[in-house]
């Protein structure tokens, strides 16, 4: 006789026997939340955008805890963008 750990596992291998006795095969789907770095400026754009607007709702989108972490990465991004010799001024703004 078989012993299954849950209600939750006996209903599974239940509806995995039927699927295959029916020729069918059990399908699982999986949503997962994906990380898209962006790859030109523009994308970093709206990413930090959404990073500004994010932390300006408060800690309920950016925990208060992780602000130190943050404040670091924003401080290495600008010194990145410091150490470009002679950006500034050299591109007129788009229109």
């Amino acid at each position: 006789m078989p012993k299954w750990c849950s209600p939750a596992c006996r209903q599974r291998a239940w509806e995995a026997s039927r699927a295959a006795s029916s020729g069918k095969t059990a399908v699982q789907v999986v949503d997962r939340d994906v990380l898209v770095i962006p790859g030109d400026g523009p994308g970093w754009v709206a990413h930090l955008g959404l990073l500004a607007r994010q932390l300006g709702q408060g800690p309920t989108m950016v925990a208060d805890h992780d602000l130190d972490a943050v404040a670091v990465a924003l401080d290495a991004a600008v010194e990145a963008v410091t150490q470009r010799q002679g950006w500034r001024g050299r591109f007129e703004p788009w229109e």
